[in-house]
């Protein structure tokens, strides 16, 4: 009896999460973005920490954009493998600018700090923040440009195209199918309830003048997830987040292997989650929802197979949204599995009160 309750519990959830699948892909999936005439001028703003293999990649293609930044500043948080001192000597050739490198104060997380360094040196009307590990394809600043023009939105920001090696993708799996299936992208961007927050802070685009109306980065100085309490800080003041959809002109690869990735994971699942408070919720019914009927299914539960059937379906088409195999739905228990390891791994650090990360530790 309390396998059936179980398993009817399931099925509502799953019912619920191809609602929500259904609706993101008639609103945001394959819409048109809106594009301004007028273009506002852009400074593009890079934190780069350690990024030697990822940032001359982005500097060749930030040069080749249709639509050119009018900058692209650089602050090196620190770096131990030599991107400062690529920047100065590669920086003129492409269009790169360093930003002077100051001590990080106590009570800052290096990514927060760089941001706000950089906001404070840029001269465009719209400040883009990219991470360094973005690959834009030429029409980027152009599509973007022209979606800040017109949005009235507070803040843009985007979700690429994903690449990814088997072992890290399968790790960030996860992350599609949580954001397709549990976010309506619509309350996202129009809805002020905190719980409907959503930024990605791989691209990040503010007006420069309502930035420094707010420093948002210096709001959430100690936060290790940024960009999701940044979009909560905008919904709170009724302000607007416009969710562009970017995979036709941008794509990343967040990490490379399975190590990679479990690391990068462990650092952000805990805040991805709502915090050392929801997350351990998270990590109960993670494998109670989608691990559990396997068991039933395996003994001959049919109503429990169509639950590891429809679960494999909806990752399998949250992946392939942004370019990650469809096939990682055939195999879910395994991306599931992994995502466990890493929330679980990342409550331990929050316990412990050490969080890692490019080689520093954070006190969450």
């Amino acid at each position: 009896m309390a396998v059936t309750i179980l398993l009817g519990l399931i099925t509502a959830l799953l019912a619920i999460q191809t609602l929500v699948l259904l609706h993101n892909l008639w609103y945001w999936v394959g819409r048109d973005e809106p594009r301004g005439a007028c273009r506002p001028a852009l400074s593009v703003l890079i934190p780069a920490r350690n990024e030697i293999a990822a940032l001359p990649r982005l500097a060749r293609a930030l040069a080749q954009q249709t639509f050119s930044p009018i900058e692209v500043l650089v602050y090196d948080d620190e770096s131990t493998d030599g991107t400062a001192e690529w920047v100065r000597r590669e920086g003129m050739r492409w269009g790169l600018r360093l930003v002077p490198t100051r001590r990080r104060p106590a009570g800052w997380v290096g990514k927060t700090w760089a941001c706000h360094q950089l906001a404070q040196h840029a001269r465009g009307e719209w400040m883009v923040f990219l991470d360094a590990d973005l690959e834009p394809e030429p029409e980027l600043m152009e599509t973007l440009a022209g979606v800040c023009g017109v949005t009235g939105a507070s803040l843009v920001t985007a979700i690429p195209r994903h690449t990814a090696g088997i072992w890290d993708g399968m790790v960030t799996a996860l992350i599609p199918f949580s954001l397709f299936t549990l976010l309506v992208l619509r309350n996202a961007e129009r809805h002020h309830h905190r719980s409907f927050s959503f930024a990605n802070g791989q691209v990040m685009a503010m007006r420069r003048a309502e930035y420094r109306d707010l420093w948002p980065h210096r709001a959430v100085r100690d936060a290790i997830v940024e960009d999701v309490l940044i979009a909560r800080m905008l919904k709170r003041l009724r302000l607007r987040v416009h969710v562009m959809d970017a995979r036709p002109v941008l794509r990343v690869r967040m990490y490379h292997g399975l190590a990679d990735a479990l690391e990068g994971f462990s650092k952000n699942a805990s805040g991805i989650c709502g915090g050392p408070g929801l997350a351990p919720l998270v990590a109960a019914l993670l494998p109670v929802v989608y691990l559990l009927p396997l068991a039933p299914a395996a003994a001959g539960s049919l109503h429990a197979l169509a639950l590891c059937v429809w679960t494999g379906a909806l990752v399998g088409v949250s992946c392939r949204l942004v370019g990650l195999p469809a096939w990682y739905g055939l195999v879910y228990p395994i991306p599931v599995a992994l995502a466990e390891v890493a929330l679980v791994r990342s409550l331990w650090w929050h316990r412990r009160g050490q969080v890692r990360w490019k080689g520093r530790v954070y006190v969450p």
